[in-house]
């Protein structure tokens, strides 16, 4: 258990809604975090990543960019290991690590992932329904290239 470091009482894990300052703006969504009756809230470490994901995507949402799930999606409709999906944007895997992990693109990244992905759709036979993804979900607050949907490959 944790103990609420403002009155020392134990702390229950459960969603809760959060303000997070990101890019000189302020960020709210809801995400697991640790609460205390007195209205302390806080994220244990194991809980980090979540957060971190979150909060970026509350902002790329807000903001009309690709999420995580978006970027993930895109990828592995590919069926490209980061390192493939960099190198067919041009860019560092790092970049894509990061990307991945809550750093929050730049619109200039941002619209070469949505052109690069225009022109592999274009430019090839690539079928975004390819067998091997069973498990189809539609992005329903993606306005990335209207008709395009994500595949997630089934766990």
């Amino acid at each position: 258990m944790f103990t609420c470091w403002e009155c020392g009482r134990q702390m229950e894990e459960k969603n809760t809604e959060f303000t997070h300052k990101t890019k000189g703006e302020s960020v709210t969504f809801k995400t697991k975090g640790l609460v205390c009756k007195c209205g302390y809230k806080t994220v244990a470490r194991s809980q980090m990543n979540t957060y971190n994901i979150t909060m970026a995507d509350a902002y790329r949402k807000k903001h009309n960019l690709l999420t995580t799930k978006e970027i993930l999606g895109f990828r592995h409709s590919l069926d490209m290991s980061q390192q493939q999906f960099a190198d067919l944007l041009g860019v560092h895997v790092q970049t894509i690590k990061r990307w991945e992990h809550g750093v929050i693109q730049e619109k200039a990244m941002d619209k070469l992932v949505r052109l690069t992905m225009k022109e592999v759709r274009e430019k090839s036979d690539f079928d975004l329904w390819n067998e091997k993804y069973l498990d189809f979900r539609e992005l329903s607050h993606c306005n990335v290239l209207e008709g395009y949907y994500a595949i997630i490959p089934a766990a």
